[in-house]
C-alpha cells in the first residue's frame, strides 16, 4: 500500500472516530443543558468548550493496538520444473513485461481533496478576519476620557486583571467590540458613545472586561479552527454557537 493510501486510511479512520465520538458528547451536553436549564452559564460554556476540544483530540490522538506477530513462514524451495510451470516464458523467448494495473481515483481520495480545499478556504477567512481586526485597531486612537478610563481600571481590578486592556475610540458608529488576543483592546465607536449615558458606558466596558477575563477571543479562535476542520458536522456548528 502506497504512502498516500496509508494517509487516506488514517485520515478516514480519524475523521470517523472524531465525528461520532464528538457528536455523542455534543448530544449529551445538549440534553443536560435542556433538562437542567438552571445550570450556571459559565458551567454550560465550559461544557461546550470541552465538546469542541473532544472533536480535536479524537481527530489527532488515537491509542495504538498491539497485535501479536505471526511466525515467519518457512522459505519454499522450488524445483526447476515447478519454476517453469509457475513462471512460463513467452513463446518467442522474449522476457515477459509486467502489465501496469489500471489506476482509478478512489472516492475516499476525492473526499480528502474536497475536505482539504474547504478547510484551507475556511482558514483563509479566519486569517482575513484577524487581519481586519488588526487593521481596525491600528486606525483607532487611545481614549483619554476620564469617565471611561476610571471604570476601566476599576472593573479590571475587580476581576483580577493585572493589566487593564487598552481603551480605543474609533470614528463612526457601530457596536463596541474587543480585539487582540495577546494584547486585548476595547474599541468604542465615538458616535455610539454619544448616545450612551454614564451607566450604559460602564455597562459596555464591564461587558468587554468580562470577555478579556474569560479569554473569549482565544476560545473563539480555537472553536473557529475546529469548526473549519469539521465544517460538514452540524453538531460542531451547534457547539461553536453555544
Amino acid at each position: 500500500m502506497s504512502d498516500f493510501a496509508n494517509l487516506l486510511a488514517v485520515w478516514g479512520s480519524a475523521m470517523w472516530r472524531a465525528s461520532w465520538q464528538g457528536g455523542l458528547l455534543a448530544l449529551a451536553v445538549w440534553c443536560v443543558c435542556q433538562l437542567v436549564p438552571a445550570l450556571p452559564a459559565r458551567f454550560q460554556c465550559w461544557l461546550w468548550r470541552l465538546v469542541m476540544l473532544k472533536f480535536l483530540v479524537a481527530l489527532l490522538w488515537s491509542v495504538p493496538i498491539e497485535l501479536p506477530l505471526l511466525p515467519a513462514a518457512e522459505p519454499v524451495a522450488w524445483t526447476a520444473t515447478e519454476q517453469v510451470m509457475f513462471n512460463p516464458l513467452p513463446l518467442d523467448g522474449a522476457s515477459a513485461v509486467p502489465q501496469e494495473p489500471l489506476r482509478f481515483v478512489s472516492p475516499l481520495s476525492l473526499l480528502f481533496a474536497a475536505w482539504v480545499g474547504v478547510v484551507l478556504w475556511q482558514w483563509v477567512r479566519i486569517v482575513a478576519a484577524c487581519r481586519q481586526a488588526c487593521w481596525l485597531s491600528s486606525g483607532c486612537r487611545a481614549s483619554e476620557e476620564l469617565d471611561l478610563l476610571e471604570p476601566l481600571g476599576r472593573f479590571s481590578k475587580l476581576v483580577g486583571l493585572a493589566t487593564p486592556p487598552r481603551l480605543l475610540q474609533s470614528d463612526g458608529s457601530g457596536s463596541p467590540l474587543l480585539v487582540g488576543i495577546l494584547w486585548p483592546a476595547i474599541v468604542l465607536p465615538t458616535t455610539t458613545l454619544k448616545h450612551l449615558d454614564t451607566a450604559e458606558r460602564e455597562l459596555v466596558i464591564g461587558h468587554e472586561i468580562a470577555h478579556v477575563k474569560r479569554r473569549d477571543l482565544l476560545s473563539g479562535l480555537v472553536a473557529a479552527v475546529i469548526r473549519a476542520l469539521f465544517f460538514f458536522h452540524p453538531l460542531v456548528w451547534l457547539s461553536e454557537r453555544q
